[in-house]
């Protein structure tokens, strides 16, 4: 069965995008930012400034009358004339529920469980583990998710121009089938199967109700008018597949999804395993955006900014069953064509403040909620992708031109692709650069709208040479999932990037 290609694909589905694109409401942007942790509104100075925040534009090239440094440049933007830049950034994120479902799913051998039935005495338990991974797969918060981002930007004076191209992809659970689960036996035929496989069984119910444990008794072949028989072979049955459900670590809520399982698959009211319709769904939106960028300075210490963006998106969609080969194969190619092109215009309005010491950013995203319309396939019409708007306020400290410590906080939480989970990204970093050589950036950043969320670490270095700097960054989360036969963070990103400053 190809669960283990559906690691795979889910996990990469993100980088293959980004030949069509996808987006994020608030993508980390340049391997600086995603070094210091996710931050920029209050200290970007680069052509990063266009999505950070485009009122920092506005004291570039600003000195004194006599072309001196001002007192309130913490970092030296009055230096900046004009500049380029070019950078990528890809990761993705990976929930530890899902690949440990998936994981569960990867060595099992469905189809001849399905054909064969219960023929050995670990049999049972796996049956048991597999129906609660796949009642476990529609839970919410299940998903992989994978996002890139790149783009070209130039600023001259106060403008900023670019291209960006944004990605991201969502698998995740849409449609779990507890009917389809049938063996090559049913009633009381089966429950002869179970007790001639040599289950194990240490001769209780301890996790089944009594209501339930009667009913796949009376399903099992025992008598409904007659008090349960405990010689029987319906009632060993029951024990056996109370044991077994206990073994699989079925426990909670899950309890009644995989009880309601047994009763499908002991009743045979379905068709066997291998014909069982869970539905995963592919859910990405592509974004190329040109935006114009200018900041204004009121006076040395407030700047006002404004990027406007011509918007060019596709949202795609595709869904398929988890257990059909022939799906799995022919959604690596038709992902890519079920989607739907849309136009639109976004706008990005900003504030910078400074001190001498300090510096501080305000920025509105998105203020036009710039809205793409979803595809129609099959005859079901998608829902439209929305960027809601969202507030980010960002403090540096900056005491002297080779130190930065900054924080950025998302005001408010938008929506993402997968449909459970919200983004309110919080970020702090610092960076080093005494000699203005070699940069030095370390920070983490959390998405605090997630409560289950991880803390993700970063590191990053910028090797100035004369004019050219060369930007790298890594961000890892602290913990781990297992993903086929690697052990990885469940979230992860990197970035490069190439700068001419001037």
């Amino acid at each position: 069965m190809p669960m283990s290609c559906a690691i795979r694909l889910a996990c990469c589905l993100g980088c293959a995008t980004v030949a069509t694109l996808t987006a994020q409401d608030n993508p980390i942007v340049g391997p600086r930012a995603l070094g210091m942790g996710a931050t920029g509104v209050s200290s970007c100075d680069d052509h990063t400034a266009q999505h950070y925040n485009p009122a920092m534009l506005g004291f570039f090239a600003m000195r004194d009358a006599e072309g001196a440094r001002l007192a309130s440049d913490n970092n030296d933007l009055g230096r900046k004339r004009w500049g380029a830049g070019v950078d990528a950034t890809a990761g993705y994120v990976a929930t530890s529920g899902l690949t440990a479902i998936l994981n569960e799913l990867s060595g099992a051998n469905l189809r001849a469980l399905a054909q064969n039935g219960l023929t050995g005495p670990g049999d049972l338990q796996y049956l048991a583990q597999v129906v609660r991974a796949i009642g476990d797969l529609g839970q919410e918060g299940n998903a992989i998710g994978a996002d890139a981002n790149g783009g070209v930007g130039m600023r001259i004076g106060r403008w900023g121009v670019g291209v960006r191209i944004r990605a991201q992809s969502t698998s995740y659970v849409t449609n779990t089938d507890l009917v389809n689960l049938a063996m090559s036996a049913s009633g009381p035929a089966l429950a002869n199967r179970i007790v001639s496989s040599g289950a194990g069984s240490d001769g209780q119910v301890a996790l089944l109700g009594a209501e339930q444990a009667r009913s796949l008794y009376v399903r099992l072949g025992g008598d409904a008018n007659q008090p349960i028989s405990t010689g029987s072979e319906a009632w060993q049955s029951v024990q056996r597949i109370d044991f077994a459900m206990r073994q699989a670590g079925v426990k909670g809520t899950s309890v009644d999804r995989v009880y309601v399982a047994f009763q499908n698959a002991v009743a045979g009211t379905g068709q066997s395993i291998e014909r069982n319709t869970t539905v995963i769904s592919l859910s990405g939106f592509g974004l190329a955006e040109v935006p114009v960028s200018y900041g204004c300075p009121i006076n040395e210490h407030w700047a006002v900014g404004a990027t406007v963006k011509g918007l060019v998106g596709r949202v795609y969609n595709n869904q398929f069953s988890v257990f059909s080969e022939s799906a799995w194969a022919s959604a690596r190619t038709s992902s890519f064509d079920a989607f739907k092109q849309t136009v639109n215009v976004g706008l990005d309005l900003s504030v910078a403040a400074r001190t001498r010491y300090i510096q501080a950013g305000f920025i509105l995203r998105n203020l036009t909620s710039p809205s793409f319309d979803g595809p129609t396939i099959n005859g079901w019409t998608y829902g439209a992708v929305k960027l809601r708007p969202q507030a980010t306020l960002s403090e540096a400290v900056i005491p002297w031109s080779w130190l930065t410590v900054a924080v950025d906080l998302d005001l408010n939480a938008v929506p993402s692709l997968s449909p459970s989970q919200d983004l309110q990204r919080l970020g702090l970093g610092v960076e080093v650069n005494p000699w203005h050589v070699l940069a030095l950036r370390a920070g983490a950043y959390r998405n605090i709208a997630d409560g289950d969320a991880d803390t993700v670490a970063t590191l990053g270095a910028g090797l100035n040479l004369w004019a050219v700097r060369i930007d790298a960054a890594l961000a890892a989360s602290m913990e781990r999932v297992q993903v086929d036969d690697w052990n990885v963070p469940t979230e992860m990103h990197a970035s490069l990037g190439l700068m001419a400053d001037f």
